[in-house]
C-alpha cells in the first residue's frame, strides 16, 4: 500500500512540474530557461511541455466530436 501511495505523489508531482513549465511557457519564457526554474535540462522542459500539449490534445481529440454532434 505504501508504494501505491508513493506512485501517486510522484504522478502529482510530475502532473505540478508539467504545469508549470506549460504556464511558464505560455508566458513566453525559454525552455532553456524553465529548465533552470525546475533544475532540469532544457530537453527535460520540453517534455514537460509537450506532455501537456499531447494531454490536452487527447482531450480534444475525445470531446470535438461529440461537441459537433451536439450542434449539428
Amino acid at each position: 500500500m505504501a508504494k501505491q501511495n508513493k506512485t501517486k505523489a510522484a504522478g502529482a508531482c510530475t502532473l505540478e512540474r508539467e504545469l508549470k513549465a506549460f504556464e511558464s511557457r505560455k508566458a513566453g519564457a525559454s525552455y532553456t530557461r524553465i529548465g533552470a526554474a525546475l533544475r532540469i535540462s532544457a530537453q527535460g522542459a520540453h517534455k514537460l511541455v509537450t506532455a501537456v500539449f499531447q494531454r490536452y490534445e487527447s482531450e480534444l481529440t475525445e470531446t470535438v466530436p461529440g461537441i459537433r454532434q451536439i450542434e449539428l
